[in-house]
Formats: C-alpha cells, sequence, structure tokens
C-alpha cells in the first residue's frame, strides 16, 4: 500500500469543502420550510377548550389599532402562569398573555397555532376565579 499523494489530498479537500458549504447553506437550493415562530402580546377575549381555540385582543403596529385575532394550541403547546406549567383551563379571560406560534397552511388557509403561552399574574392583588374555561373565567369587576 503506498502513501497518498500530497496534491491529491489537497484536490479531495478542495472538493469536500465546497460541498459541505452547499450542503449547511441549504442543500440544493430548495426554500426553507422551517415554520417561523414569533411573539406577540394581548389580552384573551374568549377560551374555547373542546378545541383549543383562543381568541385575543392585539394592538397591531403597522395598522394603529387593536385586532381580534384566533389561534389554536399546537399538541406540544407549553402554558406557563408565573413560570408554572399550567393547562388550558387555567387561562382565563382578560389575562395578558405573551404567545409563541407559528402560522400553517389547512386546507388552504392560514392558520396561528401557538408552541408557547405565557402568562403573568405577580402582583396581581384581584382572587383569580377556579371556573373552568368552558364558561371563561373573568376577573371580578372592582
Amino acid at each position: 500500500m503506498s502513501a497518498p499523494r500530497p496534491g491529491r489530498t489537497v484536490r479531495s479537500m478542495i472538493l469536500v469543502f465546497p460541498l459541505a458549504a452547499l450542503l449547511a447553506a441549504g442543500g440544493c437550493g430548495s426554500k426553507d420550510d422551517t415554520p417561523k415562530h414569533s411573539s406577540i402580546r394581548g389580552k384573551v377575549t374568549s377560551i374555547d377548550t373542546s378545541t383549543g381555540e383562543v381568541r385575543m385582543l392585539w394592538y397591531n403596529p403597522n395598522e394603529k389599532k387593536e385586532k381580534q385575532i384566533t389561534g389554536t394550541l399546537a399538541p406540544e403547546a407549553e402554558i406557563f402562569i408565573d413560570g408554572k406549567t399550567a393547562l388550558l383551563k387555567d387561562v382565563m379571560v382578560d389575562d395578558t398573555v405573551t404567545v409563541t406560534g407559528r402560522r400553517e397552511k389547512h386546507d388552504g388557509q392560514i392558520k396561528l397555532v401557538a408552541v408557547k403561552v405565557e402568562i403573568r399574574r405577580d402582583g396581581d392583588d384581584e382572587p383569580t376565579s377556579t371556573a373552568p374555561a368552558e364558561s371563561p373565567a373573568t376577573r371580578p369587576q372592582s
């Protein structure tokens, strides 16, 4: 068995590095189908625990007005209230939420799908209701 020639090793490396760079940059030029996640902040306006559908009021800075948007929870979605794991039934109407999610296309329509919901109630002096979300809990009015 003879030792590899130095020139041959250099030529092999010249061919391998561009190929590796091409693969790392996205392969064969196909577009990236990885879902893009973004976060928005708003206030919960309705909850349907049977369908997982949640509506919230969100300020759209482009339109300079509040908009009602509807989304569903992904099966792997996480909900946190004051940093602790919670369930959809623990979310209340009028909760201020930060939702991280993505847009998905279903039957030709764009749907909003939440993968993470964060609610901060720390320092909230008002008692929280324990009513189930099917009859959405609301904060007591002072």
